[in-house]
């Protein structure tokens, strides 16, 4: 991993020796889902949907099929879970400028997904919230964020650059590891926390 800045962010060296060092082995999807599966269970068992949240209830085949997700205007967040698993044929979507967060394992294992649109105001990126999305080219984020999750990206294999605004305040730990595409990653120099093996080891990071 390359560092372009004379006076390097200790956190990102932190990230960048841990990265090096004690690379993280890859789990596959089905082992985190299984460990996950509790916290799965109790969003998704039996719990109304939430007045301004947007979940995984009452779904039938038929949308599990759908190759775009449109979530309502009006809504704060998505939920967490709430695409995870079974989405598999989503590859694109869009959200209303009035969501904030989206939430644990959202879109956890949408293989298909390539395209997200990310709402102006967001400002937080939960755990896992896009992990194992393998067919991710791109991400834009808001100016708007101030966090992104433990390992939010992690193995989103078709990845090669990210751009991080400099509202950003923290990244989680393994947040875009095994993204074995991602070349380049540009970072703002008040990046305050920046987790454990953040970056693939190989990736170019520019400090700006």
């Amino acid at each position: 991993m390359d560092y372009n800045d004379d006076n390097l962010n200790p956190q990102a060296e932190q990230a960048r020796t841990k990265a090096d060092d004690n690379a993280a082995q890859e789990p596959s999807a089905t082992e985190l889902l299984a460990k996950l599966k509790p916290e799965m269970d109790e969003a998704m068992g039996g719990r109304a949907l939430e007045q301004y949240g947007f979940g995984q209830w009452n779904i039938s085949e038929t949308d599990l099929k759908t190759d775009c997700i449109i979530v309502p205007d009006g809504k704060l967040y998505v939920g967490d879970f709430a695409f995870a698993a079974n989405w598999k044929f989503v590859q694109t979507v869009r959200m209303p400028d009035s969501v904030v967060k989206i939430g644990r394992a959202a879109f956890l294992g949408c293989s298909s997904l390539s395209s997200v649109t990310m709402p102006n105001v967001l400002t937080s990126i939960e755990d896992y919230a896009f992990w194992g999305c393998i067919s991710l080219t791109s991400v834009t984020f808001p100016a708007s964020l101030t966090s992104i999750g433990r390992e939010a990206f992690y193995g989103c294999t078709s990845l090669k650059s990210v751009t991080i605004p400099a509202s950003v305040t923290s990244i989680g730990d393994c947040a875009f590891a095994a993204c074995r595409s991602l070349a380049s990653i540009r970072i703002p120099r008040g990046l305050a926390a920046i987790g454990e093996q953040a970056f693939p080891p190989d990736a170019s990071i520019y400090i700006v």
